[in-house]
Parts: C-alpha cells; sequence; structure tokens
C-alpha cells in the first residue's frame, strides 16, 4: 500500500526501492539544471546566466499548465507579461539589442531554466509525506548517479581530487547541491510551489549583486530596474491567490 508506505518511511521506517527510485529520479533535474548552467557560463556572464537561469518563473507557470490541461488566466498572463519586460531590462537586450547575446550561452541558459522548472515541480509532488532528510538523501544520490554516466569520476583515481577542485567541490556541493535540496525537500511541501517560486527569486537580486561585487561584471541601472520587474512578475500570482483566499 503506497500511502501505509510512505507513512512509514515518513515515521523513520526505511524507504522501499520503488519510492529511492523515485526520489532518485527527482533529483535529477537538479543536476541538469547546475550541469546546464555552469556551461552556459563558458559564453555569457555569471550575471546573464543566473538571469536566464531564472526564466524558470514563467516556464514552470507553462509547464504546469499543460500537465493540469488549463490555460493560465488573465492575472498570470499580466504577471508573464511582467517578467518578460523585466527579463529584456536586466538582460540588457533593450540597452544593447538582442544580437549580443551568444546563442549558445542563451539557448544552455534557457535549458537550464527548464531542467530547474521541472526540479520545483517534483520537490512538491515526490513523496511529500517522507522525512525531508530521506527525500534529499536520494534525491542528490539520483542526480550524483546520472553526473557520473555522463562524466566518470577519472579524479578519484587520477590525483585531481587533492587540487584545487577539492576546496571548489566541497564548497559547490554545499552550497549548490546539498543546502538548497534539504531547504526545497523541508519548505516546498509546507509553502507551496508558488511561494517557493517567490522566496527562490530573491536569489536573482543577490547573485546579481555578488557578481558584479566580487567578479566586477557591470550592472546597469537599468538591468537593476529589470530585476525588480522580474521579483514583480514572480510574487504577483501568489499574491493575487492569497487576496482571493480571503475572499
Amino acid at each position: 500500500d503506497p500511502e501505509s508506505s510512505a507513512a512509514a518511511a515518513g515515521s523513520g521506517a526505511r524507504l522501499v526501492w520503488k519510492q529511492r527510485l523515485l526520489l532518485m529520479a527527482a533529483g535529477i533535474p537538479a543536476a541538469v539544471t547546475g550541469l546546464l548552467y555552469y556551461e552556459s557560463m563558458r559564453y555569457v556572464s555569471a550575471s546573464l546566466a543566473i538571469i536566464l537561469l531564472f526564466q524558470f518563473t514563467w516556464i514552470g507557470v507553462l509547464i504546469q499548465a499543460v500537465a493540469e490541461r488549463r490555460r493560465p488566466g488573465g492575472f498570470i498572463l499580466v504577471s508573464l507579461a511582467v517578467l518578460f519586460g523585466g527579463t529584456l531590462l536586466a538582460a540588457g537586450i533593450v540597452e544593447e539589442g538582442a544580437g549580443r547575446l551568444p546563442l549558445m550561452g542563451t539557448v544552455l541558459g534557457l535549458l537550464s531554466a527548464v531542467s530547474y522548472s521541472l526540479f520545483i515541480l517534483l520537490s512538491g509532488k515526490a513523496l511529500p509525506g517522507i522525512r525531508p532528510a530521506y527525500r534529499s538523501v536520494w534525491m542528490l544520490a539520483g542526480g550524483m548517479m546520472f553526473v557520473f554516466i555522463l562524466f566518470p569520476p577519472e579524479f578519484l583515481i587520477n590525483g585531481k581530487l587533492w587540487s584545487e577542485l577539492l576546496l571548489y567541490g566541497m564548497l559547490l556541493g554545499l552550497f549548490g547541491a546539498f543546502i538548497p535540496p534539504v531547504l526545497f525537500a523541508v519548505g516546498v511541501p509546507r509553502i507551496g510551489e508558488g511561494m517557493a517560486s517567490i522566496l527562490g527569486a530573491f536569489e536573482l537580486p543577490v547573485a546579481i549583486l555578488a557578481s558584479s561585487i566580487v567578479l566586477r561584471e557591470p550592472v546597469s541601472l537599468l538591468q537593476w530596474a529589470g530585476v525588480v520587474l522580474v521579483l514583480i512578475g514572480v510574487a504577483l500570482p501568489e499574491l493575487e491567490k492569497r487576496r482571493s483566499s480571503l475572499r
């Protein structure tokens, strides 16, 4: 019985293999997101890469609409228009034109947004009754196995692990691969995918600010205005949902 199995796992019992495989599959989009995102930064700046990644806000809406076979309402369409306008400003397209964007980096960045949308949706739906620690371990295991299939871990035996790779790998693993899935596993089932998207959107200004300060990448006032518009566009659907529930 799936319900009794989930309840048993939630109380601390071991997961059955069907549940483990499901969680491992749900973790694959997180690994794909990282691969595509880091690859996109070979062609575009870090600030533009994070802007492209944040297209998950409207891509997730479209995926959910297709999955539920339900057309987005007028308020959602207004929100998407605000997001699109903010993206044009934040990406510098208004200032420099779309022709200045590297095609390969743009495509990879948008594909990372698609995989990140799938990760958020699956984080809220894949066995939400199971303890976050169990869910995170198996989701991370699924992503790790997927990456190891694509890129065999030769660094474990060729000595490169003990170079700078170890330090940066530990930092990226901790802040990029471990902490976010754990927090998503805890938070998304409790607050819902909509509010998770709003809170997750604050990664955008933080990342752009970090790229400006740490990497010294130029960010214009017009681009910051676009960032603000993107945040507004992300928040509008959830704010409307909450306003409707109070009626």
